[in-house]
């Protein structure tokens, strides 16, 4: 393992949400670092690339989730100040225990449409996979045996998110239909990350402050499906799903589970495999991934990351099958519930209702 020298963004990859700051990192040679410890969980750091490896059961065509590109590429294009995101995440990871699901909070939903012209059938897919994100971050459904988490400790910490969703009352001029409007384009697939936010060939967002926005796309490989994370423009401000994800899905994604996982996100939550292999979520109760787990997990996964941790591939902040995943843990929901809080970045979605 080379060492790496440590830029501003792996400051937050190693706090933890207990109270461990960036000041407490420990230095072993000079500005360079190979290896930081925080709090009993270990951080090693190997490389800049922005790809993940992975931990594939199933040899079939896999999602891509590209959350980390797309910070980075906000980064490099001065979109977002890195500092000051580094900023709002060390002040949730500090805040957000203790916002537990209460009172509930609906988000309302804007659908932009790039992939088909088929109205009957994108408003089937849109009530489709907002069935889906009501039961998802409702209350917790657990299969009667789970190889995954025989002794049940996982699923000790599921909790419902108290966050329910429905359709914007926005109608497009073009439809007459509430929360979603179809864009004719012939740019398939899409190769950039932001090009399908633009008036033209794409749509502009609808209010971003107060709607989220999701935009469903035929996707370059390399591009993938990502959220903006809190804290960005909100010229971009939103999702951007592969439409072989969206609604019904294909492959062993039909659950309609990946808009689930591309909500959390939006919502604050960090996949569970980290910005780098083995970095930290930011969330308690999250065990540190050294990748995402992709297909069919065999039973009692662990990560090899220090203590090999036993991979939570339930949680929906991983890549399993959508058979596999169902729940957020009690940390996850204290810190999208604290973005959507008075002191949060995303306040203003929950004065929507």
């Amino acid at each position: 393992m080379r060492p790496y020298t440590l830029p501003l963004l792996f400051l937050i990859s190693v706090c933890h949400s207990a109270g461990i700051y960036a000041g407490e990192l420990k230095e072993k040679e000079s500005s360079t670092f190979d290896i930081v410890e925080t709090l009993g969980r270990l951080t090693v750091i190997s490389d800049a690339s922005p790809f993940h490896l992975v931990n594939v059961d199933t040899p079939l065509p896999y999602r891509q989730y590209t959350n980390d590109r797309y910070l980075k590429f906000q980064f490099s294009q001065e979109l977002l100040s890195e500092q000051q995101w580094v900023d709002h995440e060390l002040k949730t990871i500090k805040e957000s225990p203790g916002y537990e699901a209460g009172d509930p909070i609906t988000l309302d939903l804007v659908f932009h449409l790039l992939y088909s012209s088929d109205t009957a059938k994108a408003l089937e897919e849109v009530d489709k996979q907002i069935e889906a994100l009501n039961r998802d971050f409702g209350p917790p459904v657990f299969p009667e045996k789970e190889e995954h988490d025989p002794e049940g400790k996982f699923r000790s910490l599921a909790s419902d998110t108290g966050i329910r969703f429905k359709l914007s009352d926005y109608k497009s001029h073009a439809e007459g239909i509430s929360g979603f409007q179809i864009i004719e384009t012939k740019i398939a697939p899409w190769t950039d990350y932001n090009g399908m936010k633009q008036a033209g060939n794409g749509s502009p967002p609808i209010s971003p402050t107060n709607t989220v926005n999701i935009w469903v796309i035929e996707t370059d490989e390399d591009i993938g499906s990502y959220a903006q994370l809190p804290g960005g423009p909100p010229g971009t401000d939103g999702i951007v799903i592969d439409r072989r994800f969206f609604g019904s899905g294909s492959l062993t994604y039909t659950g309609s589970k990946t808009l689930t996982h591309l909500m959390g996100n939006y919502l604050g939550l960090i996949d569970l495999w980290g910005l780098y292999p083995c970095t930290d979520d930011g969330v308690s109760d999250t065990p540190i991934h050294n990748a995402p787990n992709l297909g069919d997990p065999t039973p009692r996964r662990i990560s090899t990351c220090q203590g090999y941790p036993p991979a939570m591939v339930i949680n929906f902040m991983e890549n399993t099958n959508d058979a596999n995943m169902y729940m957020f843990t009690k940390g996850q929901v204290q810190r999208m519930r604290y973005i959507l809080s008075e002191q949060g970045l995303r306040v203003d979605l929950s004065k929507t209702n």
